[in-house]
């Protein structure tokens, strides 16, 4: 199997003090017993001085170096590292995938959305609501302090006089806003001129024999006031109002219209927030892979230094055989394999493994 290679540039402070540990105390064994190898070939003058090969000397400290790279990967396994790596990429991409389908689904709604509501704007029949409602209060409480003196001067008591007026106030002001209501619903002018004039008929006399019962009653209590001063009160409060309401308020399909379109403003602020959610769960998925990514990295080039630093410890090995054994000889002369450069260890062909600087 072709080793993988990655030409990468990691600066890392990952550590193992238990791998470490691990190095140093099998690196000062094998040293040891080089040393004593070293004498013991030295006592027999051994490598010859025409050896070529220095394998058969020092293969149990090879070996003794190898096994400690193969012990150091087995504890890291920094191989399984990648695979996991991939398929945290793959669960990135689905789940990427997921979230542009998520959101594009919502951008589409909320581009046709908009497209309905055009120039929509809910703050100006808000404000309308508002004036007409202010103006209302105005004259109903104008209204009601009106009647509530009128009521007042034949011996009611307060509380009595307010409550009457209140209720007359609130009766005159919901027959003008509903008839303006019906007549700005109307189709045709036609239509509007008639529900108008059924309106102001209707009216007139309810405020008839409201002005009538009202004058009776006050001169049942010696007070003689006309009734149609009573009758002009009341319409001219109507009309006041059912002016406000023809002008300010806005029609029944305003208003069906108004709550369609605030609950498409509602719908769109509500799927323009889980877009920005979906896409900080974008940025936020990145970064944890890419962190991961960076820490893997960071394992698997710690086990190449490592194994680049075993291999960098097996040289000194072999380079303290050799002076140790030439300082123990009895014939004085330099081995033949002496001469030749160090073999590096079988270095593992792991998937891993990156370019290491302990090497260079």
């Amino acid at each position: 199997k072709a080793m993988r290679k990655f030409n990468l540039t990691v600066t890392s402070s990952q550590r193992n003090p238990e791998i470490e540990k691990l190095i140093l105390t099998r690196d000062k064994h094998l040293k040891d017993l080089a040393q004593k190898n070293a004498q013991h070939f030295a006592k027999r003058n051994l490598p010859s001085p025409e050896d070529g090969s220095l394998g058969p000397y020092t293969n149990d400290i090879r070996s003794g170096y190898e096994a400690l790279q193969a012990e150091m990967l087995q504890k890291l396994q920094p191989a399984t590292h990648f695979p996991e790596s991939s398929m945290d990429a793959d669960h990135l991409k689905e789940k990427d995938k997921q979230l542009d389908v998520e959101i594009k689904k919502r951008e589409d709604l909320n581009k046709n959305e908009e497209y309905e509501m055009g120039q929509y704007r809910p703050t100006s029949i808000r404000g309308r609501l508002q004036l007409a409602l202010f103006v209302t209060i105005v004259l109903t409480v104008g209204e009601t302090i009106f009647n509530a003196i009128s009521f007042s001067v034949f011996g009611e008591n307060l509380l009595f006089s307010l409550l009457l007026s209140f209720a007359i106030s609130i009766a005159v002001l919901t027959l003008a806003h509903f008839g303006a209501f019906l007549i700005k619903a109307a189709k045709t002018s036609w239509q509007r001129w008639g529900i108008t004039i059924a309106t102001l008929v209707v009216a007139s006399g309810l405020f008839s024999a409201l002005a009538v019962f009202r004058s009776n009653y006050l001169a049942y209590h010696n007070v003689y006031i006309s009734p149609f001063y009573f009758f002009l009160f009341n319409l001219f409060f109507f009309l006041v109002a059912g002016l406000i309401s023809v002008l300010l308020l806005p029609t029944w399909q305003d208003i069906k219209d108004n709550m369609h379109k605030l609950k498409l403003e509602k719908d769109i602020k509500k799927r323009k927030s889980e877009v920005d959610s979906f896409k900080e769960q974008k940025a936020n998925l990145k970064k944890i892979v890419l962190d991961n990514t960076k820490v893997r990295l960071r394992d698997a080039y710690y086990a190449t230094y490592q194994i680049g630093y075993i291999n960098k410890l097996y040289r000194e090995t072999l380079e303290q055989f050799k002076t140790c054994n030439l300082s123990y000889r009895t014939d004085g002369q330099v081995p033949q394999c002496f001469n030749d450069s160090t073999s590096d260890l079988h270095k593992p062909e792991y998937d891993f493994l990156l370019e290491n600087p302990v090497e260079k």
